[in-house]
């Protein structure tokens, strides 16, 4: 070959590499998973409204660490029209100090509220990524078993049709017409119950994304392994749950409210300076004034945020617990659902697949070596055994996203992907 036709073979390439390359990409337009959640999370009105709490939250935080009492400036005039008294004027400043650390306890529960907004932002997040995802696999696994449906009534409409003409010619009796005939019409029932169920599927997650289902990502084509984690380590996962942040947020912002509380009680001193003028005479003075709480000396009030405390101390012991249960039954359940998957396809590679099953079906009728009634239970059994499999998939994968929900291991496991 000349160095000529090389060239012209190198062009034509590149030209059928860039004109074959738009077809690709428009092929599959579906998002990655991680591109998913972060597209979910984007545009959702409630995560959008949680980045809001934390800005106010943030704000209440810097405003919590501004001192708390304000100088006052105080101007007093006096013009004495009588005669041997004397006009006065006087100026001053009063400032009272927070002598008990207001601020430091009121900064401690900004902080904390601040910590619960971000706890409360990273566990919507969570939640609605594991809603969206489990989903999709509600949308997809529908999606499978409407196609096995679709695959399914078209198989006995034709079967319908060559019954219905080999009872013309007289070859077969009335009952197994009817049986062909009663069989496409329960298949033709069942589609629309899937097909009803994948449109209920498209709607919520239309609701869930906002977006077009064409965007919306596959699911991986193996199931995860089962998961077997330590008692160790399965502590560290609740641990580390956001929604255990929020209550340990909530605990901390009630200690500090009893701070607060105590603070309250204490009185703030205020000092007084002043100066000015008497008949010409200069004038300096000072007062101090300390509130004295002798009626109400707020008590109460500390005993009231004490057992506050105890009351959300014990709130996240048992969000804590409830927590923990969840996850280890959220593992069994998806331990037990992929290996049942997992057993279904081996069982499934050494058997013949849909078509190869079906074809030897048809050859056995048309060969008259196997009657209707036999013919359509063994298609029956053939698809319902392949619409159980997708079905169970589907659970498996669902339970997964439950898992990675309970576990807080979501984003662990999306970025390795």
């Amino acid at each position: 070959m000349t160095i000529k036709m090389l060239r012209y073979t190198h062009v034509l390439l590149i030209m059928i590499y860039f004109f074959l390359l738009p077809s690709i990409a428009i092929a599959d337009k579906s998002l990655s998973m991680t591109v998913f959640v972060n597209s979910v999370w984007k545009t959702n009105p409630g995560i959008l409204s949680a980045q809001s709490e934390i800005e106010r939250a943030n704000s209440q935080f810097l405003q919590s660490r501004r001192p708390i009492y304000n100088p006052t400036f105080n101007i007093d005039g006096q013009k004495i029209q009588i005669e041997n008294e004397f006009d006065t004027y006087t100026a001053g400043l009063s400032q009272t100090i927070d002598v008990f650390d207001k601020r430091g306890a009121r900064t401690e529960v900004g902080e904390n509220v601040l910590a619960e907004a971000r706890a409360s932002l990273a566990n919507q997040k969570l939640n609605l990524a594991s809603e969206a995802l489990r989903s999709i696999a509600e949308y997809r696994t529908a999606q499978a078993v409407v196609k096995l449906a679709t695959y399914r009534t078209d198989l006995l409409y034709k079967f319908k049709e060559l019954n219905e003409r080999k009872f013309n010619e007289g070859d077969i009796p009335q009952d197994a017409l009817d049986m062909a005939f009663l069989a496409y019409a329960q298949a033709i029932s069942q589609q629309a119950d899937e097909e009803v169920l994948l449109e209920n599927a498209r709607q919520r997650l239309e609701v869930i994304t906002g977006f077009s289902s064409t965007l919306w990502p596959r699911l991986p084509s193996k199931l995860p392994e089962p998961l077997k984690p330590s008692i160790v380590t399965k502590e560290q996962w609740v641990n580390t749950l956001p929604l255990i942040g929020i209550y340990n947020a909530r605990v901390a912002i009630a200690r500090a409210a009893v701070r607060v509380a105590q603070t309250n009680a204490k009185a703030d001193p205020t000092f007084s300076f002043r100066s000015g003028t008497e008949d010409k005479e200069f004038l300096i003075g000072g007062t101090l004034n300390v509130p004295l709480f002798v009626r109400n000396d707020f008590h109460d009030q500390v005993n009231a945020s004490n057992y506050q405390e105890i009351a959300v101390e014990q709130t996240r012991m048992n969000v804590h617990r409830k927590v923990k249960a969840s996850l280890q039954a959220t593992l069994s359940r998806y331990n037990i659902l992929q290996q049942a998957a997992f057993h279904w396809n081996e069982t499934y590679i050494h058997s013949l697949d849909l078509d190869g099953g079906v074809a030897l079906l048809n050859r056995l009728w048309e060969a008259g070596e196997m009657n209707t009634t036999t013919y359509i239970i063994q298609v029956k059994q053939h698809m319902d055994s392949q619409i159980a499999g997708a079905e169970l998939t589907g659970k498996a994968w669902s339970e997964w996203f439950s898992v990675m929900e309970a576990s807080g291991q979501l984003n662990v496991w999306l970025t390795k992907k």
